[in-house]
């Protein structure tokens, strides 16, 4: 994992002489449907040309996460993302989805997320706030 995340901030350090940007936030997050204390704060960075994202997160799990889609945005600042994410205890890849409203630097969303049991994944809301700094 660690490989995956060097070679990620490799890749985003060598691509911001390029057209996309470097975008730097932190996201606070609460887990609904749970009693499970999950880290709820999320230190990210990601490279955005066009609608396309490839980053990397401090995770729910409390690992380091990293990512890659698309961002779709209306002129409202109604967004979509998706994509595919690593760095989770339940699969080595999993689907990534957030929809939300954006105000200028900041962010809201909702996010579908699972919580792994001893023999099942628990379906679980996440709800965030994203400041872009």
């Amino acid at each position: 994992m660690r490989t995956i995340v060097l070679a990620l901030a490799m890749t985003l350090i060598s691509m911001t002489s390029q057209a996309g940007e470097v975008e730097l936030s932190v996201a606070k997050t609460i887990h609904l449907g749970t009693d499970t204390e999950f880290n709820g704060t999320h230190p990210t960075i990601r490279y955005i040309e066009d609608s396309l994202f490839i980053g990397a997160y401090h995770n729910s799990e409390g690992g380091i996460s990293a990512m890659a889609g698309q961002r779709l945005e209306d002129p409202s600042g109604l967004f979509m993302e998706y994509g595919i994410v690593t760095g989770y205890s339940s699969e080595p890849i999993l689907p990534m989805l957030r929809i939300g409203q954006q105000f200028g630097s900041l962010a809201v969303f909702i996010a579908p997320a699972g919580e792994v049991t001893s023999n099942d994944i628990k379906p679980l809301i996440v709800i965030g706030v994203e400041f872009n700094l």
